[in-house]
């Protein structure tokens, strides 16, 4: 059975609803998706191990001399293991920023400048955010709902992810522009900058530019690297934007959908958000 959850303005995004038989269906999935990840040596599994051993180090590292001490943390470490606590996201986060960095080609040295699509410059390391296309809060149940999958998995993959500089990302969390991808024949898409709230069009941004002058930029991405977000995260934060500025009537709201608007379907691997709502005006 499908129910359909209503968001403002009237879009919807589909929920399943397990019965018996499909709550037995799931459960099957689940265990078939879990054995293949023990199986295929799944990243996400690596990328935990690595953490938890990195979290073991710290604890004899820092506490090794004190044997009762680094004892009673391994103890909870291990507890927390075997109840199937994760480790915590500042782990994970950490991380992953850093597989991020190295997907894009962002970083070149260790600890060095790393590259920003979006003002096509470096910046210092600590200026710098690993942004999720689709929100870390929605949590690895909706994501999974979302986009059929696991979405612990999908939550972390690279494809959810884009490097981009501190001023952009607080902008990019709260809606105030999305990114669109346009074709490019015979080479990997671009993406465009495309600005969603037209009351900061004049507000600066960075290097003394304002909005106005990032609006409709193309990205630019590290020479030699085709690695691009994934379609259909951008394409899930394309649509926030447009409810955002449908419930809050931001200015420039009924214009927002005409600008934005493609030629074709987001086309790219993998499922998205149902139902149909890219035909809703």
């Amino acid at each position: 059975m499908v129910c359909l959850i209503p968001l403002p303005v009237h879009f919807f995004f589909s929920v399943l609803i397990p019965s018996s038989e499909a709550d037995f269906t799931i459960q099957m999935r689940d265990i078939t998706r879990k054995q293949n990840k023990l199986f295929n040596g799944d990243v996400t599994i690596s990328r935990q191990r690595d953490y938890v051993l990195k979290a073991i180090d710290k604890i004899v590292v820092e506490e090794g001399k004190d044997e009762s001490e680094m004892t009673e943390s391994l103890t909870l470490q291990m507890y927390n293991i075997l109840r199937g606590k994760p480790p915590g996201r500042d782990g994970e986060q950490v991380q992953w920023r850093m597989d991020l960095y190295n997907h894009y080609g962002s970083q070149p040295q260790p600890h060095g400048p790393v590259w920003c699509p979006i003002s096509k410059s470096s910046a210092p390391y600590k200026e710098i955010k690993a942004a999720h296309l689709v929100p870390y809060k929605i949590g690895y149940e909706t994501m999974g709902h979302l986009f059929d999958g696991d979405g612990y998995s999908l939550m972390w993959s690279m494809g959810n992810g884009l490097p981009m500089r501190k001023q952009f990302e607080r902008h990019f969390d709260n809606y105030d522009f999305c990114i669109l991808p346009r074709e490019s024949p015979g080479k990997p898409d671009e993406f465009q900058l495309v600005l969603m709230n037209e009351e900061i069009r004049y507000e600066e941004s960075l290097f003394g530019k304002t909005w106005d002058d990032f609006d409709e930029q193309m990205l630019g991405f590290v020479d030699g690297n085709d690695a691009r977000p994934s379609k259909r995260f951008l394409y899930f934060h394309y649509w926030m934007c447009i409810i955002k500025t449908k419930r809050e009537l931001t200015k420039g709201w009924k214009d927002v959908r005409e600008k934005t608007r493609m030629g074709r379907l987001w086309t790219t691997p993998g499922k998205f958000p149902e139902p149909q709502i890219q035909n809703q005006d």
